[in-house]
């Protein structure tokens, strides 16, 4: 069976600064300070994922945003711990 590959693009606006936002994304050390935790997604067989992840300015401050190009059975799943993850990444 062949899943529907279409990217699911998830967003999250807040008031830290695009270059801010950049340096927690970057730097390793502050991981922990945004991200919710480990996913672990149990795949029969090989499966590609592909994330691509940005920032762009808004009128709160900044925008991160990711785009996962997954089967949507695995793309569903993980959007709520991405949705955290993005609101924690762009706060004050």
């Amino acid at each position: 069976m062949r899943w529907r590959r279409t990217p699911l693009r998830l967003e999250e606006a807040g008031p830290a600064s695009v270059d801010e936002v950049w340096r927690r994304y970057t730097t390793p050390a502050l991981w922990a300070g945004w991200v919710p935790g480990a996913v672990w997604t149990p795949t029969v067989g090989p499966v590609r994922v592909r994330m691509r992840h940005g920032v762009d300015r808004s009128w709160r401050g900044s925008r991160a945003w990711v785009e996962i190009d997954a089967p949507r059975p695995l793309a569903l799943p993980y959007a709520p711990i991405a949705r955290l993850a993005l609101r924690r990444l762009v706060a004050a």
